[in-house]
């Protein structure tokens, strides 16, 4: 999908367009672009989205880096308590 977006920069913007219906508890994080697109692409606003689908689902989702996935869980951790 990211090859696509570099052939594509009106697809790459509609999708960016959408990381405003990111929740909050997403945005703090300050996950890079393409980790935000691979989001966007799954429909996963929230952290209890990210959550239901699980650390497995979302680490093969094209895009999602450790460091992503790193802070996805680890805040999801926080925002539970």
């Amino acid at each position: 999908m990211g090859c696509d977006l570099k052939s594509n920069p009106e697809k790459k913007t509609l999708i960016e367009n959408q990381f405003v219906n990111f929740s909050e508890n997403i945005l703090v994080l300050k996950l890079s672009k393409p980790a935000l697109r691979a989001l966007v692409r799954e429909r996963l606003w929230t952290i209890e989205r990210v959550r239901e689908k699980g650390k497995n689902y979302v680490s093969i989702l094209h895009e999602i880096g450790d460091i992503a996935i790193e802070k996805l869980f680890q805040l999801g951790k926080k925002y539970r308590q």
